[in-house]
């Protein structure tokens, strides 16, 4: 993307600002000031290899630059954005380990090592022959038009990076940045997107990354083009939290928005809330991004706000649940709200360039009652009626005409206030009816819990009973140790042939030599068994080696259904 329209429209930093820079230094103005060629003559006095030696000079010129356009162009920062080397620190609250090379904060945050719940910026400098990144790329979810070759690449490179190995360091410098990126909204759950700083064999650019798309800036050489790098370094000292990616609905007692969600406040409906603490952010760059937050209202109530990033054709929760709340153990909605799209806020110039990625809406809901995961329950008796409870709700649900299609360890809960358990995240519900469209035959839910028809490369319609598979898997996982090793499987082809083996003709006596939990011990010849024993014959039935090819597929020939599942969790 040209340089000048990233600035404008990404760190809104307007033509005019650009306009009064190119002149400053056309009349010397930062000459004036002594700093600027002495500093440049550091950084280009370091020779392709000895990138550290970069960071601090690099880190001096912007000071430099940022001391300076105060006063010469009446500018102000609105985050005292600083820059810190950090290359040889790891940032501290992350399950990874990662060290940006030089990590943006506030000015006002004491020195230390940052955390990651505190980042503004990251860079990734490279600084030897190999090549920097592309001048754009795409984005890695479903788009509106068939993509090219080069997008489709772009689609792979950012994929490895969501999925990246810990503290795993890559060649590709712009895949490095956006594992950076990865951390910092993972770590801020009120965050929309992130900016990025790239600078590869002097070639500087700017990255954008959203829920939707990633963009590059065009790069420049930081030598020879002292404007564009004035301007770069400008438009982020200037910028807001907003134009950084901070919601800006949270807002602390003054109403500035935050940088950490805790303690601030957030007005949903026309109720105020104070977020208290975060529950869960999904690690994900793109797509939903889901996090939940504890919070209470004015009546003291602690209720949990979820809020996420669907694609903007998907069906409201809001609305799905909505339709549910007279049935028991569903999680209830108190209030909801839509705080617009992926493309608010940017011009008709930079929409064009994005338009034709898959559109993304920030949804909110407030929910209660505030629960724990199902996995806190330790008693037997707790556990059979609370998973009892759970496929019920989940019939109720799919008789109102909703299918839940995201079955999972993560979205059946627990409330030991009220000992009941609640089904969650009907995010990815559909409607019965639009089941067989097109549009709904997509892969959804959670790789280790889901049923081995939808792990190929094209799925099936999701049925009833693929959501009953997938109730089996997270009873497996509950009362398993180790999972049967589902947790370190991470493709779907992987998943899919671990599946077929566990549900394979023959594999009865394996349930035998699971490594149970002590208190789940008496489920293993009950309802871990008798369900196995269903799903294997089921499976048989529909088989064309092995079964009848006219059997009814639905319902694996009537041996997946909620009664016969039911008949073994009442037996």
């Amino acid at each position: 993307m040209d340089f000048r329209l990233f600035v404008r429209e990404v760190c809104k930093f307007p033509n005019s600002h650009y306009q009064a820079i190119e002149e400053g230094l056309d009349r010397n103005a930062f000459e004036s000031a002594g700093r600027w060629g002495p500093i440049m003559d550091r950084i280009k006095d370091v020779p392709l290899g000895n990138e550290a030696a970069l960071y601090a000079p690099l880190i001096d010129l912007y000071d430099s630059i940022s001391t300076q356009i105060g006063p010469l162009f009446d500018l102000q920062s609105k985050t005292n954005l600083a820059f810190r080397d950090t290359s040889q620190k790891y940032l501290l609250d992350s399950p990874a380990f990662r060290k940006p090379d030089i990590t943006g904060v506030s000015g006002t945050m004491p020195n230390g090592t940052p955390s990651w719940k505190d980042v503004l910026v990251c860079w990734e400098v490279k600084h030897s022959n190999k090549r920097g990144a592309q001048d754009q790329l795409g984005e890695p979810p479903r788009k509106r038009s068939k993509p090219s070759q080069s997008a489709s690449r772009s689609r792979q490179s950012n994929s490895e990076v969501a999925g990246s190995t810990p503290g795993r360091d890559s060649d590709d410098p712009l895949e490095q940045l956006l594992s950076y990126c990865l951390e910092t909204i993972s770590a801020q759950p009120h965050r929309r997107h992130t900016i990025g700083v790239l600078l590869s064999e002097w070639r500087l650019q700017l990255v954008f990354h959203s829920r939707s798309f990633i963009v590059v800036s065009r790069a420049f050489d930081i030598r020879s083009d002292p404007v564009k790098l004035t301007v770069a370094f400008a438009a982020l000292w200037t910028t807001d939290l907003k134009a950084l990616g901070f919601d800006s609905h949270f807002i602390d007692n003054s109403g500035n928005v935050t940088i950490r969600p805790q303690e601030c406040l957030v007005m949903i409906g026309d109720q105020e809330y104070t977020i208290d603490k975060v529950l869960f952010r999904a690690r994900s760059l793109l797509g939903r991004g889901t996090g939940t937050l504890r919070a209470v209202g004015k009546s003291q109530v602690k209720v949990v706000i979820k809020f996420n990033c669907p694609p903007k054709v998907r069906e409201s929760e809001a609305e799905l649940l909505e339709k549910a709340q007279d049935i028991p153990n569903i999680i209830k909605v108190a209030a909801s709200a839509t705080w617009g799209d992926t493309l608010d806020g940017f011009g008709p110039e930079f929409v064009a360039m994005v338009n034709h990625f898959e559109l993304r809406e920030f949804r909110v809901l407030v929910l209660s009652p505030v629960c724990s995961p199902l996995t806190s329950i330790a008693d037997l008796e707790t556990f059979k009626r609370s998973f009892r409870k759970l496929v019920i709700a989940h019939h109720e649900l799919y008789k109102t005409g909703i299918l839940h299609c995201d079955i999972s360890v993560g979205n059946m809960m627990y409330d030991p206030l009220g000992d009941e358990p609640y089904l969650i995240d009907v995010d990815l519900g559909k409607s019965v009816e639009k089941l067989a469209s097109p549009s709904s035959n997509h892969r959804t839910g959670t790789l280790p819990f889901m049923a081995t028809d939808l792990l190929v490369e094209c799925p099936p319609p999701h049925l009833y009973r693929h959501d009953l598979e997938s109730f089996y898997y997270v009873l497996i996982w509950i009362c398993v140790k180790d999972h049967c090793g589902w947790d370190t499987v991470h493709s779907i082809a992987a998943m899919r042939e671990k599946k077929d083996s566990f549900l394979a003709v023959g594999t009865g006596d394996r349930i035998g030599g699971l490594s149970l939990i002590d208190w789940s011990e008496p489920l293993r010849r009950t309802w871990i068994n008798r369900i196995h024993g269903l799903f294997v014959r089921g499976r048989a039935a529909v088989d064309p080696y092995l079964g009848n090819v006219e059997s009814d597929k639905e319902t694996l020939d009537g041996y997946i259904t909620f009664v016969k599942v039911m008949d073994v969790l009442t037996a």
